[in-house]
């Protein structure tokens, strides 16, 4: 899906809130996108934004 990997570029590299990015990607509504996100990566947003920090971390 298109918009859930731009969804997921845009946690990964930049500091958006995760509301302007599902505006961004075309989501009305907030909760719709966190259910999408998760069905398709298996975290929540801001978990996931926060695991990945936390392995770019790890891997520096």
């Amino acid at each position: 899906n298109v918009r859930m990997a731009k969804a997921e570029e845009a946690l990964k590299h930049t500091s958006d809130s995760i509301s302007e990015i599902a505006y961004q990607c075309g989501f009305a509504s907030l909760s719709t996108f966190s259910r999408v996100f998760k069905a398709t990566y298996g975290d929540n947003p801001t978990t996931y934004r926060r695991k990945w920090k936390l392995q770019q971390m790890f891997e520096q």
